[in-house]
Order: structure tokens, then sequence, then C-alpha cells
């Protein structure tokens, strides 16, 4: 796919046909160092990694991979442990149920060439939540440690 369709490495043709809307990391969310806020920071990462629980569940579902499906309960244990850490649990933003049917439904329809792009820019774009992610609770950590 990447040799005949030119869809790797940030290809600028298969960003601009994404309309998805998937969760990432920036500096209003508090989780850089300069401007690190820890319970900002980490309310933001455990409602981003809520919202990829249907992501990834399409993608264990077209896929028939069931790696997917372990990535999603790590996903899902992490977003639990990361919860037991902030003090506003209340805040953690909650993905409605409603929504979630109808992203899945409209992920099901997508035609064969743009499900492969679809499907590549989850993956894309978790990689890189979860990169932020690891960034922020290694900085949280350190901080920790300085204290």
């Amino acid at each position: 796919m990447c040799k005949t369709q030119n869809l790797c490495d940030n290809s600028n043709e298969a960003l601009a046909e994404n309309n998805l809307h998937l969760p990432n990391i920036t500096e209003r969310d508090g989780c850089f160092p300069l401007a690190f806020n820890e319970e900002t920071c980490l309310i933001k990462i455990i409602g981003g990694l809520l919202e990829f629980d249907t992501y990834l569940y399409y993608m264990e579902t077209e896929t028939k991979d069931t790696r997917f499906q372990t990535l999603k309960l790590s996903t899902t244990q992490l977003a639990h442990d990361l919860k037991l850490l902030i003090k506003k649990t209340d805040a953690v933003p909650t993905p409605n149920p409603t929504t979630s049917k109808i992203l899945l439904s409209e992920l099901q329809s997508l035609k064969a060439w743009s499900r492969d792009v679809g499907l590549r820019l989850i993956l894309w774009h978790y990689t890189r939540f979860i990169q932020g992610t690891i960034r922020a609770v290694r900085f949280l950590n350190t901080r920790s440690l300085d204290a």
C-alpha cells in the first residue's frame, strides 16, 4: 500500500482525505514540560484513551486481528490506572454511547480505499497519542522523584 498508493509517512494526499476527529495532545492540554499541569494533562489523556475505544474496536472487527483486542483492553486498563491519579474524576469526558455507535457505523460504511487509509490514520494517531502519554507520565514520574 505504501509504494502503490503513496500512503506512508504523513502523505498529504491521505491526510487531506481524513475527516476523522481523533484525539491528540496539544500544548493547551498541559502535558508539555514548560506548562505542565498534572490534573489537566491526565484528564485529557484519560479522555483521549476512552475516545480511542471505538476506533480500536473498529480496527479489531475490520482486520479480524486479535492484537487489536489486546490493545483495546490495555488502553482501557491504562485509562483506569491513570484515573486513580486524578482528584476530579468527574471531570473526565466520557464518550457518548450514541455518538460512538454512529461513529462506528460511519467507519464500517467506508469503501475499501477509504477504509485502508482510515485504518492507517487511526493507528498513526493512536501511536502519536500514546507517545505523548508516555512523555507526560515520564515527566510526571520525574517531577515526583524530584519533590
